[in-house]
């Protein structure tokens, strides 16, 4: 029969362990020193209670960034990001307690509007959408920056649904459609 103190060893080694893996063995496949590095430096904050851990479904993990997103798309998501927050700070100061109901009736019919009007024909395309790559037509260009918009004002939802330090997690993390992220 071990002793105590040979118990309480083993107890503490064990627990050592279980958050060595936890922290090191973040996966099986092949990366380099600074990826494995941030792996290591997430996986610890999480841990640790530094990190809020969200989920984001609206992005894909491969590949990481919008090949098809062009600055001027960028700037409209951005913008269309910081008006969300505006718009969520004006309703927090208005509403009180009721705030989020508020907000998710007043911004609730914009997506289904943008998608309803990517079936419809196409407006009247601003300059900047004649920037396109030589693959894209403008109008598929402007169906794809059409595509993001609706996509950005769903994953403002789905974030703000989960509170506001996952929006702030995930904006730190690079993880937004409005960051180049598809």
């Amino acid at each position: 029969m071990p002793s105590a103190s040979y118990q309480k060893h083993a107890d503490a080694r064990r627990a050592y362990q279980r958050r060595y893996n936890a922290i090191h063995r973040v996966g099986h496949r092949k990366v380099s020193k600074a990826a494995r590095q941030e792996l290591h430096d997430r996986r610890y904050n999480e841990l640790e209670d530094w990190i809020a851990v969200y989920t984001n479904d609206t992005i894909r993990k491969s590949p990481c960034y919008d090949d098809l997103c062009l600055p001027w798309m960028l700037r409209a998501e951005r913008e269309a990001w910081s008006s969300l927050l505006e718009m969520e700070d004006r309703m927090r100061s208005t509403h009180g307690e009721e705030w989020l109901n508020a907000w998710r009736e007043e911004v609730a019919p914009l997506p289904k509007s943008m998608a309803s009007q990517m079936h419809g024909p196409l407006p009247e395309l601003p300059d900047c959408a004649y920037q396109c790559t030589d693959e894209q037509t403008p109008e598929e260009l402007f169906r794809h920056h059409q595509l993001q918009m609706v996509a950005n004002y769903h994953q403002f939802v789905d974030l703000l649904g989960q509170g506001l330090e996952a929006i702030r997690q995930a904006t730190y993390d690079n993880a937004l459609i409005m960051q180049g992220r598809w």
